[in-house]
């Protein structure tokens, strides 16, 4: 009966988290598709079509704000998109071998910009600068400084929830591999008797 209940509330947990990372990265999709070079093929993803479709829309509930702002992320985004599927396209039709995980962010560019930082501070360092840029032009443009806050928000949403992942990943492999030693013992005194 316990590990029933142990197991629904982790299936619960995992439909959550996975609820979550959908939610937040449609908000930060754009800021994220265009600050990395060389995303792999779906790097875009069905969030990324969802999140062109919230920029769109998202000037109708602000009609105080100018909304070019907005539209040039959108139109950025969506030529960055257009480029990014047709070289993929173009990949996949001359046969070229996939390099690396095909969901791959690829590289960032404020890793070009601070090239002595190292890599694992990358993915921290990004958030806070986007909503100090959304701080900034807040005053100037409330829908596009507060789209930039609240992507920022939802980028550091969601990389703690992938380093949550991997880590909730690495301490089941870390499990599996003790009860494969404790089983292998096992099975070693009971041939030895």
């Amino acid at each position: 009966m316990q590990n029933n209940e142990n197991q629904s509330f982790f299936d619960r947990a995992k439909i959550t988290a996975n609820v979550t990372r959908a939610g937040v990265r449609v908000l930060n999709k754009p800021l994220v598709f265009l600050g990395y070079l060389q995303p792999a093929e779906r790097a875009l993803g069905p969030s990324g079509y969802v999140a062109a479709l919230v920029l769109l829309i998202l000037p109708a509930f602000f009609p105080d704000s100018n909304p070019w702002p907005i539209y040039l992320l959108l139109c950025a985004y969506l030529i960055k998109g257009c480029i990014h599927r047709a070289v993929w396209i173009y990949r996949w039709y001359k046969q070229y071998p996939l390099v690396g995980h095909s969901e791959a962010l690829g590289t960032p560019l404020l890793a070009k910009a601070l090239p002595r930082c190292p890599s694992k501070f990358i993915p921290w360092i990004e958030p806070p600068i986007a909503f100090l840029a959304g701080l900034v032009l807040f005053p100037l443009n409330h829908l596009f400084g507060g789209y930039l806050m609240c992507a920022a928000i939802c980028l550091f949403v969601d990389r703690v929830v992938d380093l949550c992942y991997e880590r909730t990943v690495l301490l089941n492999e870390h499990d599996r591999n003790i009860v494969a030693k404790i089983r292998a013992e096992r099975l070693r005194q009971a041939e030895g008797q």
